[in-house]
């Protein structure tokens, strides 16, 4: 996926980190958007922010999955439409006499 939605439901949790916390977070979900690699939670030293720091990971990873899901499923949906009417276009040429 080329990119992903950064909803602002995310900043009250946000808000709890630090701005390090934040910082770590904020290249973990892009390593994972480009990757899908999970990271080690261990980085995070504070417990609280740990905590935090999973739940917030947990939830943009699980955007990010959905949201490549529905890109799929957009582009399958539009190739096959773009098949059918190619599909339906040479019917139709075949089909015409030259006549018209």
């Amino acid at each position: 996926m080329n990119g992903f939605y950064f909803y602002d439901d995310y900043l009250p949790l946000l808000n709890k980190l630090s701005d390090a916390a934040r910082g770590r977070l904020i290249k973990a979900v892009l390593e994972y958007s480009s990757t899908k690699a999970r990271i080690d939670f261990s980085t995070v030293a504070d417990d609280r922010e740990k905590e935090i720091f999973e739940r917030l990971y947990s939830l943009m990873a699980d955007d990010i999955d959905r949201g490549t899901r529905r890109k799929s499923e957009v582009s399958e949906a539009r190739r096959k439409a773009g098949l059918a009417s190619g599909r339906a276009r040479q019917a139709k040429k075949g089909g015409c006499d030259g006549k018209e």
